[in-house]
């Protein structure tokens, strides 16, 4: 009762040992498709060990669209005399050996409440996608090692970071059947006298999410997320698709496709090019983006220019593509093909758009070569009044436009980012660091040295945002945002 409690906790929500999870991906998916789940008291115990019955259950789940009760099956007949018709996991594992997933200690006995190990797990999960033991070769005297293999050249242990031969951790047997969902289902070809993913008509075999739980992907550029009007749910643009159910399209780039009712802000891979599992487009199980077609690189505007016609960014160069375009604070600021290397020129190390501005450069098309570049500026103020619903800081920021910390206090001073920066459509008013200490040196009139660290004053349209540096002595406050001074409030003048 306790293990069947653990599977049907809500999904989605963050859980009280977050922290130690590092399959973060894995486990919100799975819970998401009600595969496995938290506990009733908002944990999810990560390193816990994950039991042979309790892999049954999950496997069945899969082969059975999220569905959790096995209990139709908990009557069949077995060979083995450890699992009785009461038992929890009755159902799961007679339903799992008569399709021929699972297999005993020897035939009468299962060992149910033995620790599953990875290697275990992953023979499972073969069988699932098709793979017959004896054909494979994963059933005789070597199947520990011929398993290991076949399931690493079919992507099941991709990111499973823990001994395969010892109890699976949870968030790892998560792992492997996030991995599983999405690898291609298996036949065996006469021709070849081996298995393989592809069909009869020349395209892939649908993947184990596909068959099993009437899954589709996607591949192609997040371009638009936004957060619904009076909803915690978001709507997502993905165009340029080139792929669905992992089978390249004909013609690419012409098709695009809306997503609704999404649990998950997304906009951190905004431009990136993502995989999204769904089964309809308004019931989105995850956004996912692929590691090896994106290439996204931060940093400061401070350090951006261009060099030798490349975009220099994070003490690297890049190189451009034909088509590009450049978003400050969302909108569009593209004004010919060429346009990162136009805008770069005009605001190289920030001197119109500001130093301290948070610069993303992102290429989407496997290229390496950078297609966007997202820019989010910032403007520092004193907060001079806290009210209900809104704080004044230079102007009144309303509850309604801009997202800030209930613990924001007047004198307190703010970064201020725009609403175009965010899928809710606010702004952001966040506290700035705030630098106190007494002037040990200076360079110029846009350097101050306080204790061993330098700060730089930021400019913007060509003139420094503080128009009194301190001197040598004086003892200060210095608002800081990504490193430049936006704000100085002298203490004692030194």
């Amino acid at each position: 009762m306790a293990f069947a409690m653990a599977f049907t906790m809500m999904a989605g929500a963050a859980y009280t040992d977050q922290a130690d999870i590092t399959a973060t991906e894995a486990v919100d998916t799975l819970a998401a498709l009600n595969i496995m789940t938290g506990d009733t008291d908002g944990s999810f115990r990560p390193n816990d060990t994950v039991t042979r019955a309790e892999m049954c259950r999950m496997i069945y789940s899969i082969r059975n669209q999220g569905k959790s009760d096995a209990s139709a099956y908990a009557k069949m007949q077995t060979t083995f005399t450890d699992v009785g018709e009461s038992a929890w996991f009755s159902g799961y594992v007679k339903y799992c050996q008569s399709v021929g997933i699972v297999s005993g200690r020897s035939e009468k006995i299962f060992d149910p409440n033995a620790k599953v190990t990875g290697v275990e797990a992953a023979l499972m999960c073969l069988r699932v996608m098709g793979y017959d033991p004896a054909k494979a070769d994963i059933g005789g005297s070597n199947w520990s090692m011929t398993t290991i293999g076949l399931a690493d050249e079919n992507g099941l242990l991709d990111e499973v970071n823990c001994p395969l031969t010892t109890g699976l951790p949870r968030q790892y047997a998560a792992q492997i059947m996030f991995n599983m969902i999405d690898a291609n289902t298996v036949r065996w070809s006469n021709d070849s006298e081996s298995y393989t993913n592809m069909g009869l008509n020349n395209t892939l075999n649908p993947t184990v999410g596909k068959k099993y739980m009437k899954l589709n992907t996607v591949e192609g550029v997040l371009a638009k997320v936004e957060k619904d009007t009076d909803r915690n749910t978001y709507t997502a643009d993905v165009k340029e698709i080139s792929k669905v159910n992992g089978n390249p399209l004909a013609v690419k780039d012409q098709y695009s496709e809306q997503f609704t009712k999404i649990a998950k802000d997304y906009t951190a891979l905004k431009n990136q090019k993502v995989k999204v599992l769904y089964k309809g487009t308004d019931e989105v199980y995850g956004i996912f983006a692929l590691s090896s077609a994106n290439l996204s690189v931060s940093d400061v505007m401070g350090n951006v220019k261009m060099d030798d016609g490349k975009l220099k960014i994070d003490g690297k160069k890049y190189s451009i593509d034909d088509t590009t375009s450049v978003l400050v604070d969302g909108k569009d600021a593209t004004t010919n093909a060429n346009n990162i290397e136009a805008w770069v020129n005009a605001n190289a190390e920030g001197k119109n758009i500001g130093k301290a501005s948070e610069v993303t450069a992102v290429s989407n098309d496997d290229n390496n070569k950078i297609d966007v570049l997202n820019v989010k500026t910032f403007e520092t103020k004193k907060v001079t009044y806290v009210g209900k619903d809104y704080i004044t800081a230079g102007t009144k920021l309303d509850a309604d436009d801009y997202n800030y910390s209930s613990d924001i206090k007047k004198d307190d001073y703010v970064a201020i980012s725009k609403a175009g920066n965010y899928a809710d459509n606010k702004g952001l008013a966040e506290k700035a660091e705030v630098v106190e200490g007494k002037v040990t040196g200076t360079k110029g009139t846009d350097k101050v040295e306080i204790g061993d660290t330098w700060y730089e004053a930021d400019y913007k349209s060509g003139t420094t945002l503080v128009d009194d540096f301190p001197d040598m002595g004086a003892y200060v406050k210095l608002i800081v945002v990504n490193g430049y001074v936006q704000l100085v409030d002298t203490i004692s003048a030194g």
